[in-house]
């Protein structure tokens, strides 16, 4: 590895490598597959390549709708050249059907049901303590996010909702729900981060609800990287 390509920071399926450039970074996808907070993990092939195209395909088109994402370009087969930011250990999800663990609340929601409004919801980023849901009032109190911040990452993930609903809708995909990250640039923006893929978010085919999407994995299902992979793949890049 070069001296410009220093490694920074490694989770469970990316590396983060500086670029040369104190503003910038390389995002590095990795074949490895987790869930359960990591204990439950794998390797697949080629996935790491699936992901940072989708990633790139779906931060472009966020960059068209004047959501800035630290997204710059696709550099490598599984490495894009982002803008390296201070992100927030927070998770915004928001939920436009019912899965996950919306359903353990029990008789008030049903699995696929149709919210009448998207729901957002935040998570604390910590392992050890398996993401415990958090609002914005925790958020404050442990000098995570501003208020400020806090309205930002709401409005912003509500309107990727709108647009990543209608983008996947052509493409014959329902999109149930999907999570966000942000950071600080330099300058001090506040950017949408990390990745936007199958691994962060829920797809089901419109018209079977097959589930194209890491939750193949989650629930032990046959053919995770055809289905959970490759063919979101295909219909978000058209490879």
């Amino acid at each position: 590895m070069s001296m410009h390509r220093l490694r920074v920071a490694e989770g469970k399926t990316k590396i983060v490598l500086s670029s040369g450039e104190d503003d910038k970074a390389i995002l590095v996808f990795k074949d490895d597959i987790t869930a359960g907070d990591g204990k439950k993990h794998s390797v697949l092939s080629g996935k790491g390549r699936i992901n940072a195209s989708i990633s790139s395909v779906l931060f472009e088109f966020l960059d068209r709708s004047r959501l800035r994402t630290q997204f710059i370009e696709k550099i490598g087969e599984n490495e894009l050249l982002v803008w390296r930011l201070n992100m927030i250990p927070i998770e915004c999800v928001c939920r436009i059907h019912a899965a996950g663990h919306m359903i353990g609340i029990g008789k008030y929601f049903t699995y696929g049901q149709r919210l009448d409004e998207p729901v957002v919801e935040f998570f604390l980023k910590d392992d050890s303590l398996h993401d415990p849901m958090i609002n914005r009032y925790h958020m404050s109190a442990l000098r995570l996010a501003s208020r400020e911040d806090i309205t930002f990452m709401e409005q912003s993930i509500l309107s990727a909702a709108t647009h990543l609903e209608d983008f996947m809708i052509k493409r014959k995909m329902r999109l149930v729900d999907f999570k966000l990250e942000f950071g600080r640039d330099c300058h001090g923006n506040l950017l949408i981060g990390d990745e936007l893929d199958t691994d962060s978010m829920r797809l089901w085919d419109s018209e079977t609800s097959e589930i194209l999407d890491k939750d193949r994995f989650r629930k032990d299902m046959p053919r995770v990287f055809e289905l959970g992979y490759w063919e979101p793949y295909r219909r978000i890049c058209g490879g």
